[in-house]
């Protein structure tokens, strides 16, 4: 008996940390320390860490568990990045979650500043805040224009031109989230998904729930090191599930802003549609058309899709001397990949 109090009253005393930081990473073993010892430095300390090796090859491992109890380390078969940071959520403990990607760096107060807000706005579920972008010795600030710190929600009556707008700031290592809100969307979009996987659950969340934005930069997001996304400089994008799986984020949406989903996901659309002719995919721009015929509605706009598509060479040959032009104003240099 006296044993078994014992052991009862140890397991009770066994803490459980307020937030769980998780760090999806591949191959990355060069950088996560760095995304690492950034949480280490945080000035809010009730944190765990979980790193998800999303079945690197490389040394991450070692890396990793070199930091001992300070880090938790789990591996997972290749299976992208949604299911890695998945697989984060299925293992922390935390009642908030926080997802710093392997090769972008929090600023000290990111924790401080973020948990603060949600546990000053009980109404509120998710923080999103400001962001740096770009190499260390060239950061400039992410585009928050128009936006003002403080609890926003989504309004029906939303005007156009702010449609588009209403996922700023909304990248993964700048926002900290209540878990049971994330867990309540069956988290991040998985099935082998490589670009957006991120977009499809946080539009549901702002569907539903109240936000607390900080325009304040609190995390540096490093696109020279970025393997996937629209900073990756890749020639190719796989088209986003929330525009070829958008089922499940209608059943999700109440009445009331149904209307402004319509628009969200065509304006997505729109602006997904010349990036596939951009990078010669004319047959996904096609398909989108096809399926978001609200597109039409941005004059402007349809009158270049049908340009382009309809005369794909001189759009090409456009294209290679626009990009002729950039490199020549560049010095030469192109994007990293």
């Amino acid at each position: 008996m006296k044993s078994s109090r014992s052991q009862r009253e140890r397991q009770e005393s066994v803490h459980t940390p307020r937030v769980s930081v998780i760090i999806p990473t591949f191959n990355r073993a060069t950088y996560v320390p760095r995304a690492i010892e950034s949480v280490l430095s945080q000035r809010y300390r009730d944190f765990e860490i979980i790193v998800v090796d999303d079945g690197s090859k490389d040394n991450t491992r070692e890396v990793v568990t070199a930091y001992g109890a300070l880090v938790r380390y789990v591996f997972q078969e290749n299976q992208g990045p949604g299911a890695a940071r998945n697989l984060g959520i299925r293992t922390a403990t935390g009642i908030y979650l926080a997802f710093l990607d392997s090769d972008d760096v929090w600023l000290p107060t990111f924790l401080d500043r973020t948990v603060s807000a949600l546990e000053e706005h009980p109404e509120v579920d998710v923080v999103a805040t400001g962001i740096y972008l770009g190499p260390e010795d060239h950061k400039t600030l992410g585009h928050m224009d128009g936006i003002e710190t403080g609890v926003w929600q989504l309004s029906p009556g939303l005007s156009g031109e702010q449609v588009p707008r209403v996922l700023s700031g909304f990248c993964p290592p700048a926002l900290l989230v209540k878990a049971d809100v994330v867990k309540k969307y069956g988290g991040f979009y998985e099935h082998r998904c490589m670009l957006g996987e991120d977009v499809y659950l946080w539009i549901q969340v702002v569907l539903n729930h109240k936000v607390y934005r900080i325009c304040e930069p609190l995390i540096w997001y490093d696109t020279t090191v970025s393997g996937l996304g629209l900073s990756s400089g890749k020639r190719h994008y796989p088209l986003e599930p929330v525009l070829t799986d958008s089922e499940p984020i209608w059943r999700n949406c109440p009445e009331s802003h149904r209307e402004f989903l319509s628009t969200w996901l065509a304006s997505h659309a729109l602006k997904t549609i010349h990036i596939q002719i951009a990078t010669g995919d004319d047959e996904n721009a096609r398909w989108l058309l096809a399926r978001y015929p609200r597109v039409r509605e941005w004059t402007w706009d349809w009158l270049r899709i049908r340009f382009k598509l309809t005369f794909p060479g001189v759009s090409g040959v456009l294209r290679r001397v626009k990009q002729g032009l950039a490199r020549h104003r560049s010095g030469g240099r192109t994007r990293a990949a």
